[in-house]
């Protein structure tokens, strides 16, 4: 693909969502009128239905053992409440 294609499948992605986008929003509008329909209450946000973007680091090996640091430094600073400096 010459690169001057580039940002036309950039802004032609944000149009119209393909592959994981487009199943993923399909599923959270899906999941969110269940919930309208079977909950009491206020519906959340569509937001709040669709699923995280996965942590692509943990494909790729050498930014494996970056990502479970960063876990574990997220992990500790819940346990600590608040930051690891003591503050």
């Amino acid at each position: 693909m010459p690169a001057s294609e580039l940002p036309l499948w950039t802004a032609w992605q944000y149009i119209e969502p393909f592959g994981w986008t487009a199943q993923d929003l399909v599923g959270a509008k899906l999941a969110r009128m269940q919930y309208a329909t079977s909950c009491k209450g206020k519906t959340p946000p569509l937001g709040d239905f669709i699923t995280k973007p996965p942590d692509w680091r943990a494909f790729d090996p050498e930014l494996h053992e970056c990502m479970e640091a960063d876990r574990m430094m997220r992990n500790l600073q819940g346990v600590m409440g608040g930051e690891l400096n003591g503050e």
